[in-house]
């Protein structure tokens, strides 16, 4: 662990310092900047200076504890239980409770993206501080610091007094590196922008090629469509009714409701994690530019931005914490036993992805159950007899509900999909609709959970069943 520390205090410290100092060097100036100077050259008073630091800094505290010091996965799955109502129909979340799970997402990326998350917390703080006093020296001491002595000389030259321009000329070369921070930020949101494809077949070649899709078209066209979530739940469009011409996308590549979702789940979180990163970036670029201009050094800076920064490691150990807790349960170590181990996060981190897997399972029954209830095309007795079939499956496979909901979408799907296709390939216009052929679906999975029990019940016991041993 030592090294590792020592090599994240070269990584985080070392490099942007050395640079620093040698710019500053080169430049025949300091790399602190006027760290004992004031504005107008009088002494700093570094008390008054602290206070102005954190004043500063108070907004990125706050900003970090409503992001990262609330408990959004607790909201998450609180709003995810309340939605099931009473008589099992799933309501649709609300504006705000739709952003309880990226929330909650983005929390826990940056909490396992935490390089020290396996450190003392002091081994913590002291990265932090190293990374703070040479983020400071190089933003502030020197680019700043250099850009700032360059307007003031431009203004000195021009005919203004040279403590009528400290000030100003520092104001004006933190909007200009902020217009550089903006460029950046934008771009990166650029390169990493979520594209949806379809596939498209050439009707000379034959050859296939991926075609962008954009948002609007994928949600106008899963509008139009009105597709349930299971593939083979597509009636035959009514060429009198339905004008495809309309639509951005033709039937068959429309995308269906649970893809539409899925983008949009993704797009969601997208957006969320690049609102949060780019806000926190300009909010603390900001205020720490705005110590720096008020106090004329960089004394400010460092102890109001290193302040956020130790919340922001506080916030992400409680939230780590919580982490450990929901995904391993009564195996999570105890509180007081200090950071956890590489190898219990790694236990956390695939206990969690069973659970999200388990969660999705859910959904997709409800979602899928909560449909056929909707649909009126689809009568009773398909519903009677799914529930029938996923009780089967769940005893002859001996596996709990949401696994045997799953294999039964799954085989059904399978099922359906291979009758259309062979309706498809006998262009025969039968008029079969999804619910018979659902319905015809559901019956041969229940005769192959009856062949097996009976292949069960005709098998000789084996060698093994009479050894006692």
């Amino acid at each position: 662990m030592m090294r590792e520390y020592l090599s994240l205090l070269v990584a985080v410290g070392g490099v942007k310092g050395t640079l620093a100092v040698c710019l500053a060097y080169a430049a025949g100036a300091s790399a602190f900047g006027d760290f004992g100077a004031g504005t107008g050259g009088e002494a700093m008073d570094f008390a008054r200076a602290a206070s102005i630091g954190l004043a500063f800094a108070a907004p990125t505290a706050i900003y970090d504890a409503l992001v990262m010091g609330v408990d959004w996965t607790a909201r998450a799955e609180a709003t995810n239980e309340a939605r099931e109502e009473a008589s099992g129909e799933v309501r649709e979340a609300s504006a705000l409770e739709r952003y309880f799970e990226p929330l909650s997402r983005y929390q826990e990326e940056e909490t396992l993206n935490n390089p020290c998350r396996s450190m003392p917390f002091w081994m913590d703080a002291s990265v932090a501080l190293t990374a703070r006093v040479a983020d400071e020296m190089l933003e502030r001491g020197v680019v700043l610091g250099l850009l700032a002595k360059w307007l003031a000389d431009r203004a000195v030259e021009a005919g203004f007094e040279p403590y009528e321009v400290d000030a100003p000329a520092k104001a004006a070369a933190a909007f200009g590196v902020y217009l550089v921070l903006e460029a950046r930020l934008r771009r990166v949101q650029r390169q990493t922008r979520v594209q949806a494809f379809r596939v498209e077949r050439n009707k000379v070649t034959g050859k296939q090629k991926l075609v962008p899709v954009s948002e609007d078209d994928i949600k106008a066209s899963a509008e139009k469509t009105k597709k349930p979530s299971l593939k083979f739940w597509e009636k035959k469009p009514d060429a009198a009714a339905d004008d495809e011409s309309s639509s951005p996308l033709s039937a068959n590549e429309a995308p269906n409701v649970a893809e539409t979702r899925a983008f949009e789940n993704i797009l969601r979180g997208k957006s969320v994690k690049d609102f949060l990163d780019g806000s926190r970036s300009r909010l603390l670029f900001v205020s720490q530019s705005l110590a720096f201009v008020v106090t004329g050094g960089v004394f400010a800076p460092i102890v109001g931005g290193y302040v956020a920064d130790a919340m922001y490691i506080i916030h992400q150990r409680n939230t780590m914490t919580r982490f450990i807790e929901r995904a391993l349960g009564d195996a999570a170590p105890a509180r007081g036993a200090g950071p956890p181990d590489p190898d219990t996060v790694r236990r956390a981190q695939a206990a969690a992805f069973k659970n999200m897997l388990a969660r999705k399972k859910r959904r997709m029954g409800r979602d899928v159950v909560d449909a056929m209830r909707r649909d009126p095309s689809i009568s009773r007795d398909v519903n009677v007899l799914f529930q029938d079939v996923v009780r089967k499956v769940k005893r002859v496979k001996d596996i709990d509900e949401s696994t045997a909901v799953d294999e039964v979408l799954l085989a059904v799907n399978d099922f359906a999909a291979d009758d259309a296709a062979d309706d498809d390939a006998a262009d025969d216009d039968s008029g079969v609709s999804y619910a018979e052929r659902m319905r015809a679906a559901l019956r041969r999975v229940s005769e192959d959970m009856d062949a097996i029990e009976l292949a069960r019940a005709e098998s000789p016991p084996s060698a093994d069943d009479d050894d006692p041993n």
